[in-house]
């Protein structure tokens, strides 16, 4: 074959990119709404992705909080460690398991130094999502948030307690951009759990 068949006019050269561009951003949607319900929540709860990259921050006072996705969907671990001088060593190990119960509803049971509890997470009245500013900073490269409108719910089966609702800080820290949490708050609402009107 004549090598001047194998070049392209710039006309063709151009259709030809516009092609792979469409076909790119094609695969990006489809990645996007492969995406499922508890993978969505997993993100809007860890700021992780099943299979993902692990997370890894270090606050002001030195202490280093890791958040370790797995390849199954809901289950991650967060791992917390703090050093208080030379021979004193605080550290902890919690391991998570999200279950879906509707697609607005989600149990979270969180297994580790020697307490089980279950989050109970209702999405059904959420209708905004507001990024919280407590009086204790939220440590570098996470993000305190608040789903205004779900209902929160704790539970320690264990103790023979009843399931209370949880105030405060509901959410926890999550190892994501306001953006990245922004987005997968929409995504959830669009795909999934629409948003309440009130």
């Amino acid at each position: 074959m004549p090598t001047h068949n194998l070049r392209l006019s710039p006309v063709r050269r151009r259709g030809a990119h516009l092609v792979c561009a469409m076909l790119a951003i094609a695969g990006f949607s489809d990645t996007a709404q492969a995406q499922s319900a508890e993978a969505t929540v997993e993100f809007l709860l860890a700021g992780v992705r099943p299979g993902g990259e692990m997370k890894r921050v270090v606050d002001e006072d030195e202490a280093v909080r890791t958040v370790t996705p797995t390849t199954k969907e809901g289950v991650w671990r967060f791992e917390y460690s703090r050093s208080f001088g030379a021979d004193k060593t605080y550290t902890m190990s919690l391991d998570y398991e999200l279950k879906k119960v509707t697609a607005c509803r989600y149990d979270l049971k969180i297994r580790g130094n020697g307490t089980v509890v279950t989050m109970k997470y209702d999405f059904s009245g959420a209708r905004d999502l507001e990024i919280r500013h407590d009086e204790n900073p939220t440590p570098s490269g996470m993000i305190s948030i608040d789903v205004v409108g779900a209902d929160v719910e704790r539970c320690e089966p264990q103790k023979g307690h009843a399931c209370e609702a949880f105030d405060g800080n509901r959410f926890g820290y999550v190892a994501a951009s306001e953006e990245e949490i922004r987005q997968a708050f929409a995504h959830f609402q669009e795909n999934y759990c629409p948003k309440s009107g009130f």
